[in-house]
C-alpha cells in the first residue's frame, strides 16, 4: 500500500543529506514522482539547492548601462545634426543606436549577479549581437530592397537574426528555458511585426 502524504514527508525528512542526493540522482527511476518532488523540497529546506525564487540570471542591461547608452546616443544624435561633422555620412541614426546599445550591454557586465563569462568573451558576444542586429535590421535590408520585394528584403535578414539569437543568448546565459520550437514561432511573429513597422515607416 502506498504511504499517504504525511507519512511520506516524515520518511523523507528523516533521510540524511547523502541519502537525499542519492535518491534524486543515482536511483531516480526507483521512486515515484511524488517522492522525488518531496525530496527536492526537503533539499531546498536544508539549503542543499537554491530555491527557484533565489535563482537569478545575469542581467544583460543594467540601469548604469542604460544611462550610459542614453548619454552616448544623445551625443551621437547631436553630432548627426552638425552640418560640418566630418563623419556624419558614416553615423546614421541606426548606427548611432547600435553603438549606444553596445555601450549599454558592455556596462551590464558589472551588474550583479555578474556573468560567469570572462570580460573579453562577454564583450565579443555583445559586439557580435549588436553588429549582427545592425546588419539584419538596417544594412542588409537597405542593400536588398532594390533587388527584392520590400517585405522580403527586411523579413529575411530579421528572421535569420531572430533565429540565430537563440544561440547567442544561450552563449550569454549558458542555457535556455525556452524550447527552440517556441523560439522559432516567436521569431516568425517578431519578423512579421518588424517588417510591417518598417513598411509603414519607410514606404
Amino acid at each position: 500500500m502506498m504511504d499517504d502524504l504525511p507519512q511520506l514527508k516524515t520518511r523523507i525528512s528523516a533521510l540524511s543529506n547523502e541519502e537525499l542526493l542519492e535518491m534524486v540522482s543515482e536511483h531516480i527511476v526507483n521512486y515515484r514522482k511524488e517522492e522525488i518532488m518531496l525530496a527536492y523540497s526537503e533539499m531546498e529546506r536544508r539549503g542543499m539547492v537554491p530555491r527557484a525564487s533565489e535563482e537569478s540570471v545575469p542581467a544583460v542591461l543594467s540601469p548604469l548601462g542604460f544611462a550610459l547608452g542614453a548619454i552616448v546616443f544623445g551625443v551621437e544624435f547631436f553630432l548627426i545634426h552638425q552640418e560640418d561633422f566630418i563623419a556624419q555620412r558614416f553615423l546614421s541614426l541606426p548606427r548611432a543606436l547600435a553603438l549606444a546599445a553596445l555601450v549599454s550591454f558592455v556596462a551590464g557586465y558589472w551588474q550583479e549577479p555578474k556573468p560567469e563569462l570572462p570580460f573579453v568573451k562577454y564583450f565579443l558576444l555583445s559586439l557580435s549581437t549588436v553588429l549582427l542586429g545592425l546588419l539584419a535590421f538596417w544594412e542588409m535590408p537597405n542593400l536588398l530592397r532594390y533587388r527584392l520585394p520590400f517585405e522580403l528584403a527586411f523579413g529575411i535578414p530579421i528572421l535569420i537574426f531572430s533565429i540565430a539569437s537563440y544561440w547567442l543568448f544561450k552563449s550569454f546565459w549558458g542555457s535556455m528555458t525556452t524550447k527552440f520550437l517556441s523560439w522559432l514561432i516567436g521569431s516568425i511573429l517578431f519578423t512579421i511585426i518588424c517588417t510591417w513597422i518598417a513598411a509603414v515607416l519607410m514606404k
